[in-house]
């Protein structure tokens, strides 16, 4: 008999016979005893904290304890009678089968078997499981018993563990400092230390695991004590922290920062020593560095005259330089740690001292104070140049107060003496100033008011930039860092008056270094410089008339020493005038064997000697005749040049020959101008027409280009105005532009519409340019202009393929995007609504397929004249692409409704034309528009959200059926986005391995397994499961369903193949529901 369907009893006996063989008495008998004992074991068993089940030889369960149940989540009747098929996944089942069977089958112990499993609530856990076979009398093997027990929590402390070993040894490997323990007791040797101890003092680990000895050998003689006492304090205390040097292995000593921890054990006995030690050598030798910098720094400010000193943000001094404690005989020991404001520098007047407080609270917040005070010093009062600034560390926190100070005891003694003076500089006659290093007018006297015409009270609020008129603000101050370098300076210059008139004024300036300021004097020298202007300009006009001459000009004396060479001869000759003055023309600049010449041919024809030299050139003109033949002049440079000469004598008042004077002309240059000249006319001839007019207009001559290009002979236009060419086309402003560019800038270029002489008209590019004289006076216009007919053409022409469709003569792609920009921006700012209509032409490749694509751009030429015929002259129309077309309407309305209306009758209009039939190559043909629509006010979408919106639109009025308008709705928007959105997720899905497979087992009436049907599943990592009737049609209605489909088949391939490798799996038909895309691939079988 069995107890099991009773009282759920592990206990399967037969129960007759075991009561009999034992008492010998009735089965009534001994049921109640029985039923009490096994009653009693099942309480054990259930309240145990193991999971308990038995199974039969079929691997059904047929009995579980409490723990089990709750395990599976159901109760005992739902339990028993079940294999694990009922409880587990496939690859759990093969996993619990191979093992059963070992038991069962084989009569093995299974010590450990590990896995993993899932509670009702979801909740993965860790399970330990022992089986062992149940034996019949016989020993026949009737079953397994098992028991489980749940070690998660022992799973996650090992993990714990290992975690920590890892951040441990981390931690080990990657801290600078060496980690170390030692014993507390006995040779106190090392039983562990960190593997960087090698970089840091070069000794192996295992060298170190030695006892105190070693360690006490490399410590630095002058650290052993304050080692020893260390020591003592880490004992008593359980902590010490030290700096020591340490002997490297290679022999030098390191600087080792460490700290050390004393651990006791459980009696409460010193067990170990635990710490770390730092190499801070560096640090050291850095600190000593700042010691000495500090030391050189402090020598530094105590050899300075001035006062320094440091004190925290509480105003107590810190330290201070010897200055101040030298003048008023104070010993440093004495003011340290004392209140700087209760210093005996300003104790002695309140009023000083409380100014003192005011600076130090300022500087607390943030504020540089300076200003001027007066403090005791010993027994003397002193002026000083006071200043308090706030010190700041890294972060910006004030962190101290730097107050800092300068005796200006001199400077107040020259301040004194400069007031004393200032009586007499106001009663000068001569002007005078005060000005400070940035040219600022500090002090003025009443002889400069006078002179300026500003009051002094004006004077002192004023720059020497207001003033000075003929230096700039920049040069200004260059002047000042001059006089500032050499401390004084002298010069002339000019100054600007009240009234708007100009002084010229002597200057002398002075640099006091004392106050830092300067000193200047002014006289006014205005009717000195007009004299010295006047006889400058005299001197200037005669060498003016010598300078200025086109000619060489050279005077002598009677004697013939040169004792003018003017800057024409400089020019002509390659001498200056200092080569030549004092010297005689024969020679150095004359040819010596023309010079012989001229003398025989003169003597021959006066009637006496004329010796070669200087009497060949002043014979006649001693007799008062003017000469003028030609000589060869010889250049510094040795070129040779033909002059022509004139030469006069120079007489006194008496009429006494004083001297010569020789004017020379480079025939040279004059040959070389007519060979220019010829050159210009060959010039002239060129292949743009050239017209020159007078000042006043009128056309004085004309190339042959001229005549080429307006059909206007010479004799037509001679005399005449240019206006006879004026094409009609510009406006008068346009040429008062013109002449006044002209006018003020002697050059004017552009484009220009002129008539030719058969009335055609045709642009040009002209240059007109004023010829002026030296004098600036305009004599001459020139006028050089070409035909550019041929490249306004051309450049017209590119526009078009830039801007214009070329077959139907619409705006492109290109122009419709800057329109609608620029309807955009003017929706805004007028209020008035706009609309975009996109219109795509429904069964188009129909007629280019079955007629040719000539009678496609037939239609579309047809189809853009009704479109223009639909709408208003100010609306666009354009072809936007293919079969494509977009209307621009602007202006509709500024009330929302009615612009709707008004657009939907224009719609309602164009797909009314476009419907009627079209004859191409005398066939009828039908066709309709979809056309969809969208508003706009403003700019609150761009212009690529426009149309997407209205081709958006559009599709909507396809997928209605076509030949329909239809307004872009903002939901079906979102809705577009949102399946985008999905597609794009979907499609990484594959590639990110989100997609995976379930497999729902199908039985027989008699609940056999006997196949399973794949089932997708896709979990998104954001939007968690994702049911299949949500993204299965997208997949479809996108290429995507191929490449999952191909994913299910070979996922499946792959379980069918393990499943094969099991007795109780290797029969099931695994069914895959398969895209009717999949069987239209060809290599899809």
């Amino acid at each position: 008999m069995s107890l099991n369907d009773q009282n759920n009893s592990i206990f399967t006996m037969p129960i007759e016979t075991s009561v009999e063989n034992q008492s010998g008495g009735s089965l009534d008998a001994a049921l109640p005893a029985l039923h009490d004992i096994l009653h009693g074991l099942q309480t054990v068993i259930d309240q145990t904290g193991s999971y308990i089940f038995t199974k039969d030889t079929a691997g059904r369960y047929t009995y579980v304890n409490q723990k089990v149940q709750d395990l599976f989540g159901t109760s005992y009747q739902n339990i028993v009678g079940k294999d694990d098929s009922h409880f587990f996944d496939l690859e759990q089942i093969n996993e619990l089968t191979v093992n059963d069977r070992r038991v069962i089958d084989f009569g093995e112990t299974i010590e450990r078997e590990e896995r993993n499993a899932l509670k009702p609530s979801g909740e993965e856990r860790i399970y330990w499981t022992a089986k062992k076979p149940i034996r019949n009398d016989q020993g026949q093997i009737i079953g397994l018993c098992g028991i489980s027990t749940d070690i998660t929590a022992h799973k996650r402390i090992e993990e714990e563990l290992q975690t920590l070993k890892s951040r441990l040894e981390f931690l080990l490997n990657s801290t600078p400092a060496v980690i170390y323990s030692a014993r507390a007791y006995g040779d106190y040797g090392v039983t562990f230390i960190s593997e960087n101890v090698t970089s840091q003092l070069g000794y192996q680990p295992n060298e170190l695991t030695e006892d105190s000895s070693f360690w006490v050998s490399r410590i630095h003689p002058d650290d052993l004590t304050m080692v020893h006492e260390g020591m003592r304090h880490l004992l008593e205390s359980g902590f010490h922290k030290f700096d020591c040097r340490f002997q490297h292995k290679d022999g030098s000593f390191r600087w080792m920062l460490g700290e050390s921890v004393l651990i006791r054990n459980s009696s409460g006995q010193s067990h170990e020593f635990v710490g770390y030690w730092l190499d801070i050598t560096a640090q050291k030798v850095a600190e000593e560095n700042q010691r000495i910098s500090a030391k050189y720094l402090k020598r530094i400010l105590d050899n300075l005259f001035c006062y320094v000193g440091l004190l925290d943000p509480d105003g107590i001094i810190q330290e201070m330089n010897d200055a101040p404690l030298r003048q008023s005989g104070i010993k440093r020991e004495d003011v340290l740690g004392q209140y700087f404001y209760d210093g005996p520098w300003w104790a002695y007047d309140e009023t000083v001292r409380t100014r003192l407080l005011k600076a130090i609270e300022a500087a607390n917040q943030g504020e540089t104070i300076r200003y001027e005070e007066v403090v005791k010093m010993g027994e003397d009062i002193v002026p000083i140049d006071f200043q308090i600034s706030p010190v700041h560390d890294e972060s910006g926190k004030i962190v101290g107060l730097l107050p800092t100070a300068v005796d200006i005891s001199a400077r107040k003694k020259a301040e004194a003496i400069s007031k004393h003076h200032k009586v007499v500089i106001d009663r000068a006659r001569d002007g005078f100033w005060v000005a400070d290093l940035e040219g600022n007018l500090l002090e003025a006297n009443q002889a400069y008011a006078d002179m300026s015409g500003y009051s002094i009270k004006e004077l002192e609020t004023m720059h020497i930039s207001n003033l000075e008129a003929m230096e700039d603000p920049s040069d200004v101050q260059v002047h000042i860092d001059r006089v500032l370098a050499q401390g004084f300076d002298l010069f002339n210059t000019r100054h600007r008056r009240k009234d708007g008139t100009f002084i010229d004024v002597e200057v002398s300036v002075n640099y006091m270094a004392e106050s830092q300021q300067f000193f200047a004097f002014f006289r006014d020298i205005t009717e000195r410089q007009k004299t010295q202007l006047e006889v400058s300009r005299l001197l200037s006009r005669q060498h003016a008339i010598l300078d200025g001459a086109n000619y060489s000009i050279i005077a002598t004396d009677h004697d013939g020493l040169i004792t003018d060479f003017n800057a024409a001869a400089e020019r002509m000759l390659g001498y200056s005038a200092d080569e030549m003055i004092g010297k005689q023309t024969p020679e150095i600049i004359h040819d010596k064997k023309e010079v012989v010449i001229h003398a025989e041919k003169l003597s021959k024809e006066l009637g006496y000697l004329v010796k070669p030299g200087f009497e060949v050139f002043v014979a006649k003109a001693k007799l008062g005749t003017v000469e003028e033949c030609e000589w060869t002049y010889i250049c510094k440079d040795g070129k040779r040049i033909s002059v022509l000469l004139s030469l006069t004598a120079i007489f006194d008042e008496e009429k006494r020959i004083v001297g010569f004077m020789g004017i020379a002309s480079d025939i040279t240059e004059r040959k070389k101008a007519e060979e220019a000249l010829h050159i210009a006319a060959t010039t002239f001839e060129t292949h743009e027409a050239i017209m020159i007019t007078s000042a006043d207009g009128a056309i004085i001559r004309v190339n042959r280009a001229f005549e080429s290009i307006t059909g206007y002979g010479e004799e037509e236009v001679i005399g005449k105005n240019p206006r006879i060419l004026k094409s009609g086309r510009h406006e008068k402003t346009f040429y008062a532009d013109l002449w006044q560019r002209l006018q003020t800038t002697g050059s004017w270029n552009g484009e220009m519409w002129d008539r030719h002489k058969s009335g055609n008209i045709y642009p040009k590019q002209l240059t007109i340019t004023a010829v002026k004289t030296a004098d600036g006076e305009t004599t001459q216009y020139v006028a050089m202009f070409a035909d550019i007919s041929k490249r306004k053409k051309t450049e017209e022409e590119i526009y078009n393929l830039a801007f214009y469709d070329p077959l139907t003569g619409l705006p492109n792609r290109r122009l419709i995007l800057d329109r609608l920009s620029v309807a955009v921006s003017a929706s805004g700012r007028s209020k008035q609504y706009g609309a975009l209509l996109f219109l795509d032409l429904d069964n188009f490749k129909t007629l280019n397929d079955t007629m040719g694509h000539e009678a496609g751009d037939k239609l579309l030429i047809e189809v853009t004249n009704r479109l223009k015929f639909c709408v208003r002259e100010t609306d666009t129309v354009a072809r936007f692409g293919g079969d494509e077309f977009l209307v621009l309407i602007e202006n509709i309305s500024t009330e929302a409704n009615d612009a709707s209306q008004n657009v939907a009758r224009v719609a309602e209009k164009i797909r009314a034309t476009l419907v009627t039939p079209y004859y191409i190559k005398d066939n009828t043909h039908y066709s309709s528009p979809s056309i969809g629509v969208r508003l706009f006010c403003g700019n609150e979408i761009s212009v690529h959200e426009l149309i997407k919106h209205s081709d958006i639109a559009m599709y909507q009025a396809k997928n209605a059926g076509r030949n329909k308008v239809r307004f872009f709705d903002p939901e079906l928007q979102q809705s577009v986005e949102t399946r985008a959105a999905l597609e794009s997720d979907l499609r990484r899905a594959i590639t990110e391995q989100q997609l995976f497979l379930y497999y729902q087992i199908q039985l027989d009436h008699d609940l056999r397994q006997t196949g399973a049907e794949a089932l997708i599943r896709w979990k998104h990592p954001d939007r968690g499961m994702v049911p299949p009737a949500k993204f299965i049609s997208v997949a479809e209605e996108s290429s995507l369903i191929l490449d999952i489909g191909n994913w299910i088949l070979d996922t499946a391939c792959q379980q069918i193949a393990k499943w094969g490798n099991s007795e109780q799996t290797s029969n099931i038909v695994l069914a895959v529901n398969i895209s009717a895309k999949q069987f239209m691939q060809i290599d899809f079988v």
